[in-house]
């Protein structure tokens, strides 16, 4: 394999051929660098040749999205959502995103939107640039980790970021939540949260509407 950049040990998806990239792939456990990306488009095609490999050998492939290097991505939304149209689930693995680096990125809109396997620790995710975090956990059914310490002080469109999050009950008091003007329906049917919001500051919200619509556990004091 020729272009290979020495120093982050990456190459970039347009290098490979079909050849290559069926070679790599099969291989992956063996590789030392990562395949560089610079769109979610390019997952999605990485995603989509997994597809078709399996639909016409025998050997099928599994796609670790650890081998991906996608610190040139800025938009997300609905990756996962459309990774899992594309593939069923031994046909992929979530191992290894907690080692993405996302700090370039700006949306994140549904990228986990009905992922209803997901459950990987992505705490350290560098998420300062992010603008749009609606439906990102979307009916992420078992999604339930910590992400207390993320930079959200870019956000400003929460809705719907864990509606249906049937599991997640984690601290979120951290966040500095004061340029989102978007909450609607935020915590809607996310039935077992139930952590406290108090150091939230909402000034800038314009809408509420069914934040906490279906939430039965949650009881906290937000009266300030």
């Amino acid at each position: 394999m020729e272009n290979i950049s020495k120093e982050n040990n990456v190459k970039y998806l347009k290098e490979f051929s079909k050849e290559e990239l069926l070679n790599y792939l099969k291989n992956e456990s063996q590789q030392t660098i990562k395949l560089k990306v610079k769109s979610k488009e390019e997952i999605i095609e990485v995603v989509s040749f997994v597809k078709e490999q399996n639909n016409i050998n025998e050997e099928k492939i599994k796609l670790n999205f650890s081998i991906f290097e996608v610190s040139e991505v800025k938009d997300f939304s609905y990756l996962f959502k459309t990774v899992n149209k594309i593939l069923n689930n031994e046909e992929f693995s979530y191992l290894g995103l907690a080692n993405w680096d996302v700090s370039n990125a700006t949306n994140m809109e549904g990228m986990f939107e009905i992922s209803k396997e997901f459950n990987e620790d992505i705490s350290n995710w560098k998420v300062q640039n992010v603008t749009n975090m609606s439906r990102m956990f979307y009916d992420a059914w078992i999604f339930s980790q910590e992400i207390n310490n993320w930079d959200v002080s870019n956000v400003t469109d929460m809705s719907y970021m864990f509606y249906g999050a049937i599991s997640f009950d984690q601290p979120l008091n951290n966040w500095n939540v004061s340029k989102v003007t978007d909450m609607s329906g935020m915590f809607s049917g996310a039935c077992n949260f139930n952590k406290p919001l108090n150091k939230w500051d909402t000034s800038n919200v314009e809408n509420m509407r069914e934040m906490f619509r279906y939430a039965e556990y949650f009881n906290q004091n937000i009266n300030n």
